[in-house]
Parts: C-alpha cells; sequence; structure tokens
C-alpha cells in the first residue's frame, strides 16, 4: 500500500486519517493540512509486496515528470521514532531507488519518497522559526551553501538573527500582515566566511550519504563555490513576511488544538526557485 501527499489533499480528505506514528510523514501531512507548503512525499507502508512497491515507485516519478536518471529522497522511518539505520535520507535515481527498496521492504521499514529538487548545497537559504508559548519568534539564517540540518543539529551557528520588538503576545496568525521594519530588528550575528570556512571542513571531514563526495576543497568548489562567496546574505521583507506567516499558522494550529507547548521550531529552506518548503516541526 503506498499513498502520495498531493494526492491525498486532491482528494481532500482528512489528512489526519493517514497519521500511522511516523514522524516524517505526519509532519508532511500536518503541513499539507495548513496549507504549508512541503515537497511532495510518497509513503510506502511496511509490508508492501514488492510488486506494489515498484509500482509506487514509477508512479511517484511518473506524477513528477521525473526521468529516470533524476533523483529523489529516500526515507525509512519505523512507527514512534526514526529508525537507526544508514539510509538516513539519500537522494537516488529510479533505477538505484527501486534496487533500494527491494532490499528494504522485507525488513519491516516504512519507505518514504521525497520529490526534493536539488541537493543539500543548492538552497538558497536554510531557515529556523522558533516561536514560544506567546508567540514571540526569533528566525536564524544561513544563506546559500548550508541546509538546515546545519542549524537543526548545532553544527553552525546562524549567519542572521531576527526577532520581534514587541512586548505583547500573538493571538491572530492574521497579525502577521501587520510586521514591519519598525517592529523587528535583525542582526548579522556570525561572518559568512567563518561560517563557509566551517561547513567546507565539515563536509570534507565527515563524508555521508546526504553530502557529496568530494576529496578537497577544489573539487567541493566545482560543485558549490557559493562555500567560497563570503559575501553577506541579503534578506527581503518579503521572505521575513512569508516564512513567520507560516510560523504563526503552526502556532493558531497548536493554541486552538489546546496542545501544550513551550516553543516549537519550524525548519525549512528558500530552494533555488525562490520557494519556501518546510520539512520539520518539533515542539517542547
Amino acid at each position: 500500500m503506498h499513498y502520495i501527499v498531493s494526492s491525498l489533499e486532491k482528494e481532500k480528505q482528512n489528512l489526519s486519517e493517514y497519521f500511522f506514528n511516523l514522524k516524517k510523514w505526519d509532519t508532511a501531512l500536518l503541513l499539507a493540512s495548513l496549507n504549508i507548503p512541503i515537497n511532495d512525499m510518497c509513503l510506502i507502508r511496511k509490508g508492501t509486496s514488492f510488486v506494489q512497491a515498484l509500482q509506487a515507485v514509477k508512479n511517484f516519478f511518473q506524477l513528477h515528470n521525473l526521468d529516470p536518471s533524476k533523483k529523489v529522497l529516500v526515507r525509512v522511518e519505523k512507527e514512534d521514532s526514526l529508525c537507526e539505520n544508514k539510509i538516513n535520507g539519500v537522494q537516488l535515481n529510479f533505477y538505484d531507488t527501486s534496487n533500494l527498496i527491494l532490499k528494504l521492504i522485507t525488513k519491516n521499514y516504512n519507505i518514504i519518497l521525497v520529490d526534493s529538487p536539488g541537493d543539500r548545497l543548492s538552497y538558497n537559504k536554510s531557515f529556523i522559526v522558533l516561536v514560544d508559548k506567546y508567540g514571540n519568534f526569533i528566525i536564524e539564517i544561513l544563506g546559500k551553501g548550508f541546509d538546515a540540518t546545519d542549524l537543526s543539529k548545532g553544527r553552525i551557528n546562524p549567519e542572521i538573527v531576527i526577532r520581534n520588538k514587541w512586548n505583547y503576545n500573538i493571538t491572530d496568525v492574521a497579525f502577521a500582515k501587520k510586521i514591519s521594519l519598525k517592529n523587528i530588528s535583525m542582526e548579522y550575528m556570525n561572518s559568512r566566511e567563518i561560517l563557509c570556512k566551517q561547513r567546507v571542513s565539515f563536509i570534507l571531514s565527515h563524508p555521508s550519504d546526504d553530502l557529496p563526495k568530494v576529496q578537497n576543497a577544489m573539487e567541493l568548489y566545482d560543485i558549490c563555490p557559493d562555500l567560497f562567496n563570503y559575501k553577506e546574505t541579503t534578506i527581503e521583507l518579503n521572505f521575513i513576511f512569508e516564512v513567520l506567516k507560516y510560523g504563526l499558522k503552526i502556532y493558531d494550529y497548536f493554541v486552538k488544538s489546546k496542545l501544550y507547548f513551550n516553543s516549537f521550531e519550524l525548519i525549512g529552506v528558500e530552494n533555488s526557485a525562490h520557494r519556501n518548503v518546510f520539512f520539520n516541526v518539533f515542539y517542547k
């Protein structure tokens, strides 16, 4: 059995009916149900037959008009927690995806395919929106050549931090429309040159499935020259509006659902097409 987020949306079904205690999948459905943009996903449930699993891969590639050489992101997940294994998000073409799924389908894994154009070095911006229970927010941003994982796992400090300057609580998502340069602060916290050098060092010293295989800085430059461009990242007000709008949608949802939380993080990127897409929501 397999499910595709965009197909479920078109059928206008209650997306919560398809929560399976899978963090990545359930989060994607929650964001989609709130009209927060995500990369489309296909879930191949554990226990699916070989034939049905391969058909799911074919359907997903065809749905997004991907030729066999194009790559999708492949993840595996078990109920209640992310799997502890070596498949922590790897980009594969049609044939390699099919072969990997044939190996995994017998191991009681749920398999998630993600239509993720580009790679972890191709984003214009990576960011985390942090919102506390009072509606105060902080947006942490890294520019080109970075990934949101760098922020969420504390690998790299943010280049830019944006925060509110009001002393009262947000109670309505519509408040985002009132945001202006007068009631936010934006500060360049860390040198892009230093951050880029740290990122290059990390890539060269930590080979993994989700980073490019390079031997030296020259090879990395050929793949991602942006990491060797130390010009400060520029932030447009429209970008702040949009990112905050989606952060406040999550806030509004949590409040209306009477979900107890002290704060949450909404993680996303601006891709090379200047479109913001979101991946994860963590709350505590």
